[in-house]
């Protein structure tokens, strides 16, 4: 009789998703850390950390928030919105605005007469919320085609500036007033990548959305629904922090300032700018695990794998019985990211992670060392974003090459196969024009002629194919 036993959960952690410093009218300041299912409040004088679960039980992952110049915070996660009072250490409101969309809150912002401002996922609707009335109101699809809002402020006369993409680049503007709303690129010269807007600390709005001769961005500053071009050497700073889910909005006041959160390494680092004093904080919350991505076996018999939200790396030995997680710093540009598909080259284990199409060696006839870059081990070896979110590997059997291949990066079409010769320590990339045109392989196989055969697929060439039972493959000579 097979018998299954339980080992454990290898990365008891959560991914940090985005922060936010909450000022209330007596001065006092609440740190928000925003994480699937929960967020976490930290009083940053005496170090006291609350953890409080989204309402409703939900367990969907946060884009972004805001932190109110009332003090209030502001999130969203799955379908629901919601607006938290870190003081009272609890959720104040919450509503489902647009039961179809898959995300709400992807970005906000905050008008000076107090209204907020928030975008959907995936069509790129913009919302907006009375603290007053406790009321969401949809004010208007931002674009028809386009899903993601990346960044987005408000001018101090009421205007909404959103940067979108990644396909269709553009910056659009929406004046509450009247209802309506414009775009500053022109339709011809929409392309691959995203506009940009930011809030200053001073309340104007900057960003851009083109680049200049030298690849230098093309900075505006946003003011009553225009453009007025400006240096990049006058800009302001802005009211956000940090990039990606590292994003901070607002900051401790002076002369305390927010160095580094990070919930998957259980800390918050604090610095007094004043004295260059610099405190650690250990953040202690409840997790369920972050999720697992594809296991395999080693070369030295034991089952590697990462986790995925965050990323960190593990190991299990069968024979020992001994589980070692080695923490986000063992995969180099790891992140939130995954590593999906495995190949096996002698004793090096090569794995191809999202997101950017990375490939790692782990030479599992090494112990791993993560310090000296001289020795690193696991070790970055190759990226490409025609492979941003890789799907399959492959070891040839002439014992040096290994092909990876996925999909491209947003806003991309196709994906690329890469060729990676291990005595040369270089990768070669096919594109998508030299593999089959629009596509993306998601699995390979070597033949008996050690040919390497793929099965590459668009989304909509899959769904074709299923229709018609027709498969749709091809082959390369290595």
């Amino acid at each position: 009789m097979t018998q299954i036993r339980e080992i454990g959960i290898p990365v008891q952690l959560d991914e940090t998703r985005t922060a936010a410093v909450c000022t209330n009218a007596a001065g006092e300041s609440r740190l928000v850390i925003a994480a699937k299912g929960f967020v976490l409040t930290l009083h940053v004088g005496n170090g006291d950390v609350k953890q409080v679960y989204f309402p409703n039980g939900d367990e969907d992952y946060p884009y972004a928030c805001l932190a109110s110049r009332s003090g209030l915070l502001y999130t969203g996660a799955g379908k629901q919105f919601m607006v938290f009072d870190p003081f009272q250490e609890q959720f104040i409101d919450v509503h489902v605005p647009i039961p179809s969309e898959e995300i709400v809150g992807y970005r906000f912002a905050e008008a000076p007469d107090g209204w907020i401002y928030f975008t959907t996922y995936p069509s790129c609707y913009l919302l907006r919320y009375s603290p007053y009335l406790k009321q969401v109101e949809t004010c208007v699809r931002l674009d028809e085609t386009e899903k993601y809002t990346n960044s987005m402020a408000c001018d101090a006369f009421g205007w909404v500036y959103v940067g979108i993409g990644t396909e269709r680049h553009n910056v659009v503007a929406f004046h509450p007033a009247t209802g309506r709303h414009h775009s500053f690129v022109p339709e011809s010269d929409r392309k691959r990548g995203s506009g940009h807007v930011y809030p200053s600390i001073q309340g104007a709005v900057y960003g851009f959305w083109d680049m200049d001769e030298h690849n230098e961005a093309k900075w505006h500053e946003f003011k009553q629904g225009h453009a007025l071009p400006t240096a990049a050497n006058l800009l302001p700073p802005s009211e956000y922090n940090g990039s990606g889910f590292h994003t901070l909005h607002r900051n401790l006041p002076d002369p305390l300032c927010i160095e580094r959160f990070d919930l998957s390494e259980r800390e918050v680092i604090v610095r007094d700018e004043s004295t260059e004093e610099v405190r650690r904080i250990e953040l202690h919350y409840a997790s369920r695990g972050a999720r697992l991505s594809t296991l395999t076996m080693g070369p030295d018999g034991c089952i590697y794998g990462t986790s995925n939200h965050p990323l960190h790396l593990y190991r299990y030995d069968p024979e020992k019985g001994q589980m070692i997680s080695f923490g986000g710093k063992a995969i180099e540009k790891g992140g939130g990211g995954n590593i999906y598909a495995y190949a096996i080259q002698g004793s090096l284990l090569l794995g191809a992670a999202y997101a950017g199409g990375y490939l790692h060696i782990i030479d599992t006839a090494k112990p791993l060392t993560f310090e000296k870059t001289s020795i690193r081990n696991p070790r970055l070896v190759a990226e490409h974003e025609e492979i941003h979110r890789p799907r399959c590997a492959l070891a040839h059997s002439d014992g040096n090459h290994v092909i990876y291949g996925g999909f491209p990066g947003y806003g991309m079409v196709g994906g690329g196969l890469c060729f990676y010769e291990i005595d040369k320590d270089r990768g070669t990339i096919r594109t998508h024009k030299q593999v089959v045109p629009y596509q993306s392989t998601l699995c390979l196989a070597e033949g008996r002629n050690h040919n390497i055969w793929g099965a590459p697929a668009s989304i909509h060439q899959v769904e074709q194919n299923r229709k018609r039972r027709k498969p749709c493959c091809t082959r390369w000579i290595l």
